[in-house]
């Protein structure tokens, strides 16, 4: 939910902190048609085999900013959807037909919590109308879902309901929250409770922030489903946040945790939070060394994980941003406007964590809401990060769904998206080669060559012992412009081809790295 700015907007340029160096990918965009797939946004989703289930979120665009235009119930999605990607084909049935009101209700709701684990969804609050009461609440009801056995009652049109179970518990009354899962717990991060028709700040009287994350366990027994193993982690300053991007994680050790980005809104100012939290299973921490500038709102996203070098990649591809990006330059917009661009958020091994604007930029003013479904064959990890170095070439990764399609950045009209994207994924290679069968007795660097060069030279070096490698070139400041190589290699002689035609002329360094051994050597760049 966005709020609305009524006065004067600021604009000024904000110096670019942009990690330099190319991104260790490229991402493409394929628009595909599947005939009457809806175009929703703010929904769950589940998938199984070639199917994604779709369920809640709202078929129109941004909410209004008055109290008759916010929510209009006729938007409010109340069917089923079953779409096959494959195929092409679409199954649909409405949820009344086969639950009951109070059952349906939290199910056509907008800006609920959901996540898949195994074959289940699970769900919780959302914002949108009570039939009994006639009028809008957060709701307080957890939901499982067997995904492939309501998918097939779809698919049959059979009943649903044996494929739902529900429990009402008033400590998941939440609306634009995330919900993860990690060891055997569910985290519900963040979120607010509506009670009432949605008023526009300053209007906003009947707003509670849930100011925490919660975690829990479900306990499932016969038809019955309760929250068991709950506690809450209350910080009234860093988790006073809604509608945020909650990513999966990655460490070094293979271990899961948790990233918020962004979310809103901050006590001081309408404006959305610019530093991290990191969760996992001991607790939390806030991350005050970096700035995000980017992609503040939920919005779709992408999470990879490069296991040689620990880096955990975090793609977020436009949505509504404090920032917008122009020529290198972020200019900030208090309007918060939706934007085209999409940003790459870097957490290295070693805590620092780095923001790229990506050349690529989306079809239009899309991400708002939307999601990116990865594909079942891809290799990834329980929580749903893909496994960066088993990607080779260009590779389909998932589909970038729904979301709002906006026409202007700030208060144009606006849409459901229904427009499908194929999300493809390039990791960028280099020319390295093993120039010799013998096994050397030591690890060496030697000098590149030519050096001074323009803007093609060659480096060799030696791996005595087989292992994890890395070659990496640094400017003058010591930020990283290119990674030559990261990953396992075998013991020999290689050398690496260098195009450094993207970058000015000057002083480089290069630097190898494997367990035991590190060298750096100088080399200039003339053009």
């Amino acid at each position: 939910m966005k709020k609305l700015f009524l006065l004067l907007f600021v604009l000024f340029s904000v110096k670019n902190s942009v990690a330099n160096g190319e991104a260790p990918f490229s991402i493409e965009l394929e628009a595909m048609n599947i005939p009457g797939a809806p175009g929703i946004h703010s929904y769950v989703y589940g998938k199984y085999e070639n199917k994604w289930l779709f369920l809640a979120g709202r078929t129109n665009g941004l909410h209004g900013m008055t109290p008759a235009t916010a929510f209009p119930r006729p938007f409010a999605n109340k069917m089923i959807y079953v779409v096959d990607h494959v195929t092409n084909q679409v199954w649909s049935k409405n949820i009344f037909n086969d639950l009951t009101i109070t059952q349906a209700d939290p199910l056509r709701s907008t800006n609920l919590q959901g996540i898949q684990v195994g074959t289940k969804l699970y769900i919780c609050g959302g914002y949108g109308l009570d039939s009994a009461l006639g009028n809008f609440v957060t709701f307080p009801v957890f939901t499982v879902i067997d995904i492939p056995g309501i998918m097939n009652a779809v698919v049959n049109n059979t009943s649903i309901a044996p494929h739902i179970k529900q429990v009402t518990d008033s400590r998941i009354q939440l609306a634009g929250s995330d919900l993860e899962y990690m060891d055997g717990f569910f985290y519900l991060v963040g979120g607010n409770k509506f009670t009432g028709i949605y008023m526009p700040p300053p209007m906003q009287s009947n707003q509670q922030y849930s100011n925490s994350y919660k975690k829990f366990k479900i306990t499932e027994a016969g038809s019955n489903i309760s929250i068991t193993d709950y506690t809450e982690y209350v910080d009234t300053v860093n988790l006073h946040r809604r509608d945020l991007n909650v990513a999966p994680a990655v460490k070094l050790d293979g271990s899961f945790y948790t990233i918020i980005y962004g979310g809103v809104f901050k006590y001081e100012a309408d404006l959305p939070f610019e530093n991290p939290v990191y969760i996992d299973a001991n607790g939390y921490t806030v991350d005050m060394t970096f700035t995000q500038k980017m992609s503040q709102y939920h919005t779709a996203r992408l999470s990879m994980f490069d296991s040689v070098s620990g880096k955990m990649y975090t793609t977020l591809f436009g949505g509504i941003s404090l920032n917008d990006y122009d020529n290198g330059n972020f200019i900030r917009d208090t309007l918060v406007p939706f934007i085209d661009d999409i940003t790459l958020i870097t957490r290295n091994a070693n805590g620092t964590t780095e923001e790229k604007v990506l050349p690529v930029k989306l079809p239009g003013l899309l991400g708002s809401n939307a999601e990116i479904i990865t594909l079942e064959n891809i290799p990834k990890y329980e929580n749903d990060v893909l496994k960066f170095k088993r990607l080779t070439g260009r590779t389909l990764v998932g589909h970038f769904y729904g979301g709002i399609r906006a026409t202007l950045p700030n208060m144009g009209p606006s849409t459901a998206n229904d427009v499908i994207y194929k999300v493809y994924v390039t990791p960028k290679t280099v020319n390295i080669e093993n120039i010799s069968g013998n096994i050397p007795e030591s690890f060496g660097l030697t000098q590149n060559y030519p050096n001074p060069f323009n803007p093609l030279t060659t480096i060799n070096f030696k791996i005595a012992k087989a292992g994890d490698v890395n070659l990496k070139v640094y400017d003058l400041m010591g930020r990283e412009v290119k990674s030559l190589f990261a990953g396992f290699l075998n013991a020999g002689e290689y050398n690496v081809k260098f195009d450094a035609g993207y970058l000015a002329s000057g002083i480089y360094f290069y630097k190898l790295t494997t367990p035991g051994f590190s060298d750096t050597k100088k080399m200039t760049l003339i053009k």
